[in-house]
C-alpha cells in the first residue's frame, strides 16, 4: 500500500492517537531556523527549556531527545550502589523498566489500584517493609492523572530512599493545585508524537536540585561541559566557535535538537487549551457512557487529569473491542502487565491483584483533538448498545 492510500485509510478510522500539530505556524517558524541554519543544539532548545520550567515551576528543566534516555539519566543521578532495587510499577510502557536495567538495578514490581492504574501506596509500604535492599522508587501517572505523592512522598522519607516521576502522560497535569512537576522528585516528561505536547519525539527532565540539573546538561550532551551555544557567538554578523572544553564524565548524545524544540515551542502555546478539550471529552464518556456497561476510573477531586488517556474498565472487554473496531473504531490497552514479559520474568513482585484485574478490563477508547462530536457520539452509542 502506497502513503496515500495508507493516509487515506488512517482518515477513515477512528484512532486512539492522532497528534495535532498547527502545521501552518510550526512551517513558518521551522523555514526560520533553516535560513539561520542552526537546526542542532541550539537557542531554541535553551528557549524551550526556560519556557517549560516557567510552565511547571520548576527551577531547572533539560531537554532530551526522548522520555526514555530521561528516565535513564534520571536513574543514574540517583547514583545508587550497583545492583540496587529499586520499586515500579507494572502497569506502564517498557521504556520505564527498561531504563532501570540500563543502570545495572533491578526492577521490583508494586501493585497498582485496579481502578487508576497508579501506584498502590499499601503495596509501595509492604515492599519496604519487607526489602531492605530497595533503593529507589518510580511512579508513573497513568493517563496523566497524579499518583497519591504526598503519601508516597512519605513513605519515601520514612524509609529513605528516593523518588523517580514519570510524567510522560501527565503535562499540564495539577496535584492538590500545583502542576505536575512542581516537585522535589527528579521529574521525566515526554514530547513524542502523540502526547498531550506532541513535537514527533523528544523528552525532558525537570528538578529543583542545581547540582543534579547541571550534571545532567553535560550528561546529554557526552559529558561535555559546554553546550554549543555557550561555545559559540551569536552575534548576527559572525558566528565563531570555541573548541576549548573539558569532558568530566562518560556522556551520551541524548540532546534534544532546535527543530523538535521550535515545534515543542509552538505547540506550548496551546497545552491549556488542548487539555481543557481532553477532559471535555473526558467527561462525555464518564457522563454518557452507561453506568451498568463499564466501571469508570476513581479519581480523586484534589487531582486535574492531563486527560492522555482515560481508562474505562468494562468485564467484557474484548467483547468491546470487537464491537468497536468492527466499527471502524480504534481503541487501545494501556497496559499489560511488565512483569509478564519474559525480561522481567524473574522480578521480584507483591501479589499483583490489582494489576491483573486493571490488565483484564482496561480499554482506552479514542481521546484526541481531531476527534468530532458525531465521532464521540458514534463511539458512546455503540458502547452503550450492548
Amino acid at each position: 500500500m502506497d502513503f496515500w492510500n495508507f493516509n487515506k485509510k488512517l482518515n477513515n478510522m477512528i484512532q486512539v492517537f492522532k497528534p495535532k500539530i498547527r502545521k501552518e505556524e510550526t512551517l513558518k517558524q521551522l523555514s526560520e531556523i533553516f535560513d539561520t541554519g542552526w537546526v542542532g543544539l541550539g537557542p531554541k532548545t535553551k528557549e524551550f527549556e526556560n519556557k517549560v520550567a516557567k510552565y511547571l515551576n520548576c527551577k531547572n528543566f533539560i531537554a532530551t531527545n526522548s522520555c526514555t534516555s530521561s528516565l535513564h539519566l534520571a536513574i543514574k543521578c540517583l547514583d545508587l550502589p550497583k545492583n540496587s532495587k529499586i520499586l515500579t510499577t507494572p502497569i506502564t510502557f517498557v521504556s520505564s523498566n527498561h531504563a532501570i536495567f540500563y543502570e545495572g538495578h533491578t526492577p521490583v514490581f508494586y501493585d497498582v489500584e485496579p481502578t487508576t492504574g497508579n501506584a498502590d501506596i499499601n503495596s509501595i509500604k509492604r515492599m519496604l517493609e519487607t526489602q531492605e535492599e530497595i533503593k529507589a522508587i518510580m511512579v508513573v501517572h497513568i493517563g496523566g492523572y497524579s499518583c497519591d505523592m504526598e503519601a508516597i512522598n512519605f513513605l519515601a522519607k520514612e524509609f529513605d530512599v528516593q523518588v523517580i516521576e514519570d510524567c510522560a502522560h501527565s503535562f499540564g497535569g495539577q496535584y492538590k493545585e500545583k502542576m505536575i512537576g512542581d516537585s522535589e522528585n527528579i521529574c521525566v516528561w515526554s514530547f513524542q508524537a502523540v502526547k498531550n505536547l506532541p513535537a514527533g519525539d523528544g523528552g525532558g527532565i525537570s528538578t529543583k536540585n542545581n547540582k543534579i540539573a547541571s550534571r545532567i546538561r553535560k550528561l546529554v550532551w557526552l559529558g561535555i561541559d559546554k553546550t554549543t551555544v555557550e561555545r559559540s557567538s551569536l552575534d548576527s554578523t559572525k558566528q565563531s566557535y570555541n573548541w576549548d572544553y573539558d569532558v568530566l564524565e562518560l556522556g551520551y548524545k541524548y540532546h534534544m535538537n532546535d527543530i523538535v524544540a521550535t515545534i515543542a515551542i509552538n505547540q506550548l502555546k496551546y497545552i491549556n487549551e488542548d487539555n481543557k478539550k481532553r477532559l471535555e471529552i473526558a467527561s462525555r464518556y464518564r457522563n454518557e457512557i452507561k453506568e451498568k456497561v463499564c466501571k469508570f476510573p476513581l479519581y480523586d477531586d484534589d487531582r486535574v487529569s492531563s486527560s492522555h488517556f482515560f481508562p474505562l474498565f468494562f468485564k467484557n472487554r474484548d467483547k468491546v473491542y470487537k464491537k468497536l473496531t468492527d466499527n471502524n473504531i480504534y481503541p487501545g490497552m494501556h497496559y499489560k502487565r511488565n512483569d509478564k514479559y519474559k525480561i522481567y520474568s524473574k522480578c521480584d513482585k507483591d501479589n499483583l491483584k490489582g494489576a491483573t484485574k486493571y490488565e483484564n478490563t482496561e480499554l482506552t477508547l479514542p481521546l484526541h483533538l481531531h476527534l468530532t462530536d458525531d465521532d464521540i457520539t458514534k463511539i458512546i452509542k455503540i458502547i452503550n448498545n450492548d
